[in-house]
């Protein structure tokens, strides 16, 4: 007889994804984009933000081959659907409009900090999740306990930083941009660790991120505002915060070093360099990388699935 699953040991990925080079999605991005600051800034609405390169097939096939324990993906998409295929863990689409009910009035959203403020209202979600951006993967065996803790507590990856520091670094960014900083993740890091009165915060890297729903439930009945602060924004703004760096404060999240688990490229690095022990793949933007280099990631990728 089959085992039956305990619900409250299951865990389930969420995927965000988009094709922003679809007509109908571009066009309706430039239309709440235009005449606005997104517009003119590349770091809150440029194409590659937005681009799909397949990578959705890459995090999808690898949580298969390396988290098998995973009970179940979801993708939330804004009326798209990536037709990635599985053969073991059940794949289901949810639209921006599921997790937006009763707050229909900030869609449409082109932002992924409203949407990770969203993510655990999914229906059906287990109450620990593994939230990936697409265009991050795995690359070798995981466990459960890659993220979270013998007591229940998720595993983050990266580094702490001062918020009296990162408040200095912030506002030296608005004096020299004349009050308009580029919206770098670590300051969206750094207004969670504000908003809650936190000395310090953790600089997270690009890695799958555990989250546990019952947090952010609690946190927000009890503070909608907060809620409201990220989703009144469609578009990526320096005022936000990370979702998933609050979650990580409130829960005392057990911070681990990235630097044995993570390979990292970006157009500006895009060399291969890799770590026999990373478990997690991460490609920043690869529309951007020269040809030849573009192809090697896709080779080493590809060698890492079979």
């Amino acid at each position: 007889m089959k085992e039956a699953v305990d619900e409250n040991k299951a865990i389930d990925a969420v995927i965000l994804w988009v094709d922003g080079g679809d007509p109908a999605l571009a066009a309706k991005r430039r239309q709440y984009s235009a005449g606005t600051q997104a517009e003119s800034h590349d770091d809150i609405a440029g194409a590659t933000r937005y681009a799909d390169n397949g990578e959705i097939k890459w995090c999808v096939r690898s949580i298969e081959r390396f988290a098998p324990w995973i009970r179940k993906i979801y993708i939330v998409t804004d009326g798209q659907d990536p037709l990635v295929t599985t053969e073991r863990i059940p794949v289901e689409i949810v639209d921006h409009t599921v997790i937006f009910r009763g707050f229909e009035q900030y869609l449409p959203t082109f932002n992924s900090l409203s949407l990770e403020t969203m993510i655990w209202r999914i229906p059906g979600l287990s109450e620990r999740f593994i939230y990936f951006n697409d265009d991050v993967s795995l690359i070798a065996p995981t466990s459960p306990d890659d993220f979270l803790t013998s007591d229940g507590r998720p595993v983050a990856y990266g580094r702490v930083r001062s918020t009296l520091h990162g408040l200095t670094s912030l506002t030296i960014d608005r004096l020299r941009s004349l009050g308009h900083p580029k919206v770098k993740y670590r300051y969206l890091m750094l207004n969670a660790a504000r908003m809650i009165g936190r000395k310090e915060y953790f600089l997270l890297e690009h890695t799958p991120y555990s989250v546990n729903r019952k947090v952010f439930r609690e946190y927000y009945s009890q503070n909608p505002e907060a809620m409201i602060r990220n989703l009144r924004h469609r578009f990526r703004d320096i005022d936000q915060y990370s979702p998933i760096e609050l979650q990580y404060l409130l829960s005392g999240a057990e911070l681990r070093d990235a630097h044995s688990m993570l390979t990292y490229i970006e157009p500006r690095n895009p060399a291969i360099d890799p770590n026999p022990t990373a478990k997690f793949f991460c490609v920043n933007s690869i529309d951007q990388f020269p040809e030849a280099e573009r192809q090697a990631v896709v080779k080493f990728i590809e060698s890492r699935l079979q």
